[in-house]
This record gives structure tokens, C-alpha cells and sequence, in this order.
């Protein structure tokens, strides 16, 4: 079966829009190629490949400001854990991780909690 490059680029894109697809792998089910195919057509060094992965970020990032507005005005200690890792960087969540390679580091700071707990002064505040 012969492929066309472009119209397999503007099928995966239209995919990832109207879906609001995160990764390869779920615009390759959708745009009904293998990810052979579409490694083959889209080396990670090329602008098309380049075009598709700032398709799919623009979703992460929709997505990630949604959940952020929902979960910072949560109560609930497992979505503000979870905001917490959303906002997180490699350095902080390392420090939260249970893993024994990382418990040897030194605890977090106040600082580092300040977006979850401005939210909790908050609502004291308003109490």
C-alpha cells in the first residue's frame, strides 16, 4: 500500500485536534498507521515530526491548565498530591518519590508547597 506523507501528516493532526490526543502512540491508532510508518515518515529530527509533537503539546498543556483550575480548588488530599506532581520539577518530585535511591535527600521546603498552601490559607482565611 503506498502512502502519501502529507496526507498522513494532515490525518494525524487532524486526529490529535478534534480528539485531544497526547502522545504518538494514540495519534497512530487514530490516524490508522503503525508507528513504523510513522517513524518512517517522520524522523524525530525533521520539521513535520516537529509540527505534530507541538500538535500534541498544545493538548498536554489544555489539558494540564484544566486540571490545575479543578484541583486547586479541591479539597481533596489525593488531587492536591496529584497538582503537586503536575506542577512539580524533576528535583522536587524526586524528593517525593518512594523510591530508596531518593530517600537520602534532603526533605522539601516550605517553599515548595507554597502553591498548595496558598490555596489552604485561603480558605482558612474565609473561615
Amino acid at each position: 500500500m503506498a502512502y502519501d506523507k502529507e496526507e498522513i501528516k494532515q490525518r494525524l493532526i487532524t486526529e490529535i485536534q478534534n480528539r485531544k490526543l497526547v502522545n504518538i502512540e494514540q495519534a497512530c491508532v487514530y490516524a490508522d498507521i503503525s508507528k513504523f510508518t510513522f517513524y518512517n515518515f517522520f524522523p524525530t529530527k525533521s520539521n513535520d515530526y516537529t509540527d505534530i509533537k507541538k500538535e500534541l503539546s498544545k493538548n498536554r498543556i489544555v489539558i494540564k491548565e484544566g486540571l490545575m483550575r479543578e484541583f486547586y480548588n479541591s479539597k481533596s488530599a489525593v488531587e492536591r498530591i496529584f497538582l503537586f506532581k503536575l506542577l512539580a520539577n524533576d528535583d522536587e518530585l524526586s524528593r517525593v518519590s518512594t523510591n530508596k535511591e531518593t530517600q537520602n535527600q534532603e526533605p522539601l521546603t516550605e517553599v515548595t508547597f507554597k502553591v498548595i498552601s496558598k490555596k489552604e490559607k485561603q480558605d482558612q482565611d474565609e473561615s
